[in-house]
């Protein structure tokens, strides 16, 4: 479906190419032979709550609950939070904040997410923000391998791919004025994207065995 600025044209957007990430990532656990569960859709129009806290939350238009195994993204919200790019003329931000978000569901399923958290949760908060950069740029790798997988169907042009890359560049800590560090650095955010769509194997997302300079 074509996604536009109506919420039901985003929805159904959303709702399609999810079922492409489910058919995705699920034949990449089987062929690992690991368990895999499909994550819960919460695409939200009017604001909410789930185990994670409310919707919309502060600086962030769509996020993962490994509480529910939930990737909420408001349908406007997401539109105004990416600079109001009408999705009818380029749908590929949408498409990649939705691969980045099921990037952490992939995390969560595969061990990843729960053993941060536990290697730091009585740490010092620069602690936590670290290990927070290599999770959240590991998603960005895992989602330019999605939108590298699925160009030619999904029309990902070079055009629309080096607009992305400007725009993720953005929405760095050093770029978006939110005084946060928890996300990498603009060149590190579209860095790691880039390097997912590059390379297009998981081996190449190892965000965990790489010098700290690499995920500031």
């Amino acid at each position: 479906p074509r996604p536009s600025t109506r919420p039901a044209a985003m929805y159904s957007y959303l709702n399609a190419v999810t079922s492409c990430l489910d058919r995705a990532w699920a034949g990449k656990f089987a062929q690992a032979r690991a368990t895999f569960l499909t994550p819960r859709r919460v695409y939200w129009n009017r604001p909410g709550r789930g185990p994670c806290g409310t919707y919309p939350s502060s600086g962030a238009a769509a996020y993962y609950c490994p509480s529910n195994r939930g990737m909420y993204i408001g349908l406007s919200h997401v539109i105004r939070q990416s600079g109001n790019v009408d999705p009818a003329e380029n749908h590929v931000p949408y498409l990649a904040v939705l691969a980045h978000e099921y990037g952490h569901h992939v995390q969560s399923m595969a061990g990843i997410g729960g053993a941060w958290w536990w290697e730091v949760a009585n740490r010092s908060k620069s602690a936590q923000d670290a290990h927070s950069r290599r999770a959240e740029l590991q998603a960005q790798c895992l989602s330019g391998i999605f939108v590298r997988a699925v160009r030619v169907p999904l029309a990902v042009t070079a055009d629309r791919w080096q607009s992305l890359l400007r725009m993720d560049y953005g929405r760095g800590d050093d770029q978006n004025g939110l005084g946060k560090r928890d996300h990498g650095s603009g060149d590190h955010y579209a860095g790691w994207l880039n390097q997912g769509w590059k390379y297009s194997r998981l081996a190449y997302c190892n965000t965990w065995s790489v010098p700290a300079s690499y995920v500031s």
